[in-house]
């Protein structure tokens, strides 16, 4: 059997198509399909040979892991069945798609199609997404109720199954089949319907014997989306909330506390702060220039080229910013200034893209390196 070594150009061209709609469907924030979620969830039982369980809906994961923690405590819950499903219908499947692919598509292809499809939704919607609400849920109902309740959310978090999240696999997969026309074995394929089915209709979900807690998607999601692999980011709300109000804060993809994004940072809040990549983010939102001039420092080097300025910073670089004025002035008539900040060693940036041997701390220096320059090879009269 001959194995396809590359794509056509048609199915090259439906890579990115793919990708943003299992992007969409993984980061969904409409109402979830109940019907269709309870059909495939009822399938998935049915193939492990349990009876369809009674289903129970919640608003978020986090209503989810309480639910689950009082049914335990009350006994009225059967064991969990996610070891069972994840053996059966998440890892078995996707070795067996994978023996398929190997049979259908050259190594080269089958690579690079793991990485375009399946690696970049995987950085966004397991890592991203799934890490953070994961994290904020041990954190926030860990630390509010801890003692059995502790225990019994982690046990309930690993027990869980991920719905939308799921995308990053069945994506991959799915073009496999729809467009790269890969044929699996017919109980294979019928099983990845099932999950293609879930990830299209709900958010996380809890299988027990007899019971299933279902949650309902998010309400909102906010993505940085000027990279490859867009991360969970929002400045000015959470990042990730659900219909019952629970929120997960994220700077840039990193988790955050709420009252690093609600509430209005303090100069003497970013002195303090002990974690240089929390400062970092107080500095993004309070604004490294007005930070500089809040600070009210004198300069620490004059000359013709301006005033330099340093500020050093705890357990991390310091802060080193030149004013500069726009050589064009404003329709209004007024010469906006600038100010830029520099290696605190006044290093240029060179083409390659390293960086330059230091020099003295000068605002000529200070400016020529931001020009990739030295010093002595800058002159304003020659700037372009």
């Amino acid at each position: 059997m001959s194995k396809t070594e590359k794509l056509t150009k048609e199915q090259e061209a439906q890579i990115p198509i793919y990708k943003k709609k299992w992007f969409d469907i993984g980061s969904s924030c409409e109402p979830a399909d109940r019907k269709t979620a309870e059909e495939a969830i009822s399938k998935m039982y049915k193939i492990i040979g349990k009876d369809c369980p009674k289903f129970i809906w919640v608003e978020s994961p986090a209503v989810g892991c309480l639910v689950l923690h009082k049914m335990k405590k009350k006994s009225s819950l059967g064991d969990s069945l996610g070891d069972s499903l994840r053996d059966s219908l998440w890892d078995s499947l996707r070795d067996s798609l994978w023996d398929s692919l190997r049979d259908s598509l050259g190594d080269s292809l089958e690579g690079s199609l793991r990485d375009s499809l399946g690696g970049s939704l995987w950085g966004s919607l397991r890592d991203s997404l799934w890490g953070s609400l994961r994290d904020s849920l041990g954190d926030s109902l860990g630390d509010s109720l801890w003692g059995s309740l502790r225990n019994s959310l982690w046990g309930s978090l690993e027990g869980s199954l991920r719905g939308q999240e799921c995308a990053y696999w069945v994506c991959f997969y799915q073009y496999c089949s729809e467009i790269v026309n890969v044929k699996y074995r017919e109980q294979d394929q019928e099983n990845l319907n099932v999950w293609d089915s879930l990830v299209k209709s709900m958010g996380w979900w809890f299988p027990y014997e007899g019971t299933c807690i279902c949650c309902e998607r998010p309400k909102t999601i906010h993505w940085e989306t000027n990279r490859a692999n867009p991360r969970l980011h929002c400045e000015n709300g959470p990042a990730l909330e659900y219909r019952d109000g629970y929120k997960v804060y994220c700077w840039h993809g990193l988790r955050v506390k709420e009252e690093l994004i609600e509430k209005p940072i303090m100069l003497e809040q970013i002195d303090n702060e002990q974690n240089a990549e929390i400062r970092r983010i107080m500095l993004e939102r309070y604004g490294t220039t007005k930070y500089i001039l809040d600070s009210k420092l004198e300069p620490i080097a004059e000359d013709s080229y301006g005033k330099l300025y340093k500020k050093e910073v705890k357990q991390d670089e310091a802060i080193v910013m030149v004013p500069v004025h726009n050589s064009t002035p404003e329709p209004d008539g007024t010469i906006k200034e600038y100010w830029l900040r520099v290696q605190p060693d006044c290093r240029p940036m060179l083409e390659n893209g390293n960086f330059g041997e230091p020099q003295e701390l000068t605002p000529r220096n200070a400016i020529a390196s931001t020009f990739g320059l030295r010093g002595e090879q800058y002159d304003l009269v020659k700037e372009t």
